[in-house]
């Protein structure tokens, strides 16, 4: 896969913990508390590849909770 998506996909991440002011280790604790086991170092070693699946990334949205809002875009 193009280092574009997997940055993109870091910085958009990034982005999100940021705005609900939710460090990655504490993410990494909020996902144990949803079963998923995760430390510090695992999380942030996903996030700063940009290498996760979307199912992880489905539950991250449900830690932060926040709802997934596709539209369409003008990817090319």
């Amino acid at each position: 896969m193009d280092e574009k998506w997997n940055n993109e996909a870091k910085n958009i991440l990034k982005s999100l913990l940021a705005r609900k002011g939710i460090t990655q280790k504490e993410l990494a604790e909020y996902l144990c508390q949803h079963g998923c086991k995760e430390t510090r170092t695992s999380v942030t070693t996903k996030i700063n590849r940009g290498k996760f699946s979307f199912a992880w990334f489905l539950l991250v949205l449900r830690v932060l909770d926040l709802q997934p809002d596709f539209k369409p875009s003008d990817i090319s």
